[in-house]
């Protein structure tokens, strides 16, 4: 399991999800995120769309320890 952590929401029609994918990189998880992230111009509330936002495993777990 890598140090970063990208979280991504994803809608498409239906409840959302979470999902999560590990990366050793910051750079690794940050160009993957950008590369999947929906575009704010595409985003409208009739289309499937999603977001992801990458996390050092370690701030991760302190943001869900203080309840972030």
């Amino acid at each position: 399991m890598g140090a970063w952590v990208a979280l991504v929401l994803a809608v498409s029609g239906g409840p959302a999800t979470l999902e999560t994918r590990y990366f050793e990189t910051a750079a690794a998880c940050q160009e993957w995120a950008n590369r999947i992230t929906t575009p704010a111009m595409a985003l409208r509330p009739d289309a499937g769309h999603q977001v992801a936002q990458c996390f050092h495993v370690r701030e991760l777990i302190a943001r869900l320890a203080q309840g972030r």
